[in-house]
């Protein structure tokens, strides 16, 4: 998927990126483990860093946005540090999302929460 965002954003003048973890939420053979959480910042430093290089080359930013599980526990379960990713710099916006073939209608509502 790497190789993909470096394919593509040099390619086309767009203003966001959007990475839907929720798609296939599963990348990892085993869940839980610190390991996962550290490849997948890895993985959004370099998409970060592609999208710094395309900002340059079309001379304005472009938002990086996420589709991540309701909950931030379920998330780092699945190697998704959506809280570490905002530290950095790495996101502009996640989407709470139900994974693609659930309806979640028991989503907790918050008033202003942030990460």
């Amino acid at each position: 998927m790497l190789a993909y965002a470096e394919e593509q954003l040099p390619c086309y003048d767009v203003h966001g990126l959007e990475l839907d973890w929720m798609r296939e939420i599963t990348c990892f053979k085993e869940q839980g483990r610190p390991e996962n959480v550290e490849i997948i910042n890895d993985f959004m430093r370099e998409v970060n860093r592609l999208r710094k290089a395309a900002e340059v080359k079309w001379g304005h930013e472009i938002q990086i946005m996420c589709r991540l599980p309701r909950d931030y526990t379920q998330s780092v379960t699945y190697g998704f540090d959506a809280a570490a990713w905002a530290k950095e710099g790495l996101v502009d916006a996640v989407v709470v999302t139900p994974r693609w073939e659930s309806n979640d209608s028991a989503m907790p509502c918050t008033s202003g929460g942030r990460l």
